[in-house]
């Protein structure tokens, strides 16, 4: 968004128009992918982009290498690494860990495999909770990627679908319908047993696709949100919002800026809360 206030304030083609050097963008706390294109069209020279995991408990990860996406867990910087894995049996289906005690060291954990990250560090944080999920995509190296939150995952019916999972699915409807779904938002809808999405996006495919193409995404993507669907998930519905509404809900919200971000998957107040501001505008 600076950026591309930067090129509508100084009447640019592009930023390479004022920071004609600018070659590094280095980002963290979300997925890049969705706002891609943005970025492509007010830039002249592509940029590398290098993916940071930092939070106000410490630094833990970063980016190495442009061609690789993973990144390298930080294991000289005051902080012991624990992890939990992100399952029923640990924690609850609103992502509340239940068993405090099973933790499993860089030693003992595998790729492929969701886990809660629990930290202990030399400023005073003993076994704390991150609230984000992780994989490892090579034990060996140490290397990561950010899952999810484990307060923002969808399991209505046992389908434990994960922010990746739902971030794979749009990145692939984008590049297969053209479209672009930069924003999103997903409630759980018990009475209903499915799940209503929003998503920002202003264009003229029809809802109907978009829902199809990301459901059947899904089912590929993760096994248990296939047989959830053909047991027990009814057909998910979705609805199309300006994209600019995303922004103006956090900001009326009071939650615009720093270190807030867009709850992609809302509790019932927020919710409602939602569907009464995309209804009065």
């Amino acid at each position: 968004m600076l950026i591309e206030q930067v090129v509508k304030k100084y009447n640019l083609n592009t930023i390479h128009d004022i920071w004609p050097n600018l070659r590094v963008y280095i980002h963290g706390g979300v997925f890049i992918e969705p706002y891609m294109k943005r970025l492509e069209r007010i830039c002249d020279t592509p940029l590398f982009l290098f993916d940071t995991y930092l939070a106000s408990e410490g630094y833990f990860a970063y980016q190495q290498d442009v061609n690789n996406k993973s990144m390298r867990l930080l294991l000289n910087n005051g902080i012991f690494y624990e992890f939990v894995p992100f399952t029923s049996e640990y924690f609850s289906e609103d992502g509340v860990l239940i068993d405090k005690y099973k933790a499993f060291t860089l030693e003992e954990v595998k790729e492929g495999v969701d886990y809660a990250l629990i930290i202990s560090t030399n400023a005073g944080l003993w076994r704390y909770s991150i609230g984000d999920t992780i994989q490892f995509t090579n034990v060996a190296l140490r290397e990561i990627k950010i899952t999810g939150r484990t307060k923002q995952f969808l399991s209505l019916a046992g389908e434990h679908i994960s922010l990746d999972n739902i971030q794979e699915a749009i990145d692939q409807t984008n590049k297969k319908l053209g479209v672009e779904i930069e924003e999103y938002t997903i409630f759980a809808d018990k009475e209903h047993s499915r799940h209503s999405w929003s998503f920002g996006y202003r264009g003229s495919e029809e809802i109907s696709n978009v829902m199809k193409s990301i459901d059947e995404a899904l089912k590929v993507l993760n096994d248990d949100y296939a047989s959830a669907r053909k047991y027990t998930l009814k057909d998910p519905i979705g609805k199309f919002v300006d994209s600019s509404q995303f922004l103006v809900f956090l900001e009326k919200s009071g939650k615009l800026g720093a270190q807030n971000k867009f709850p992609r998957v809302m509790n019932e107040f927020q919710y409602e809360s939602w569907l009464k501001h995309i209804e009065s505008n």
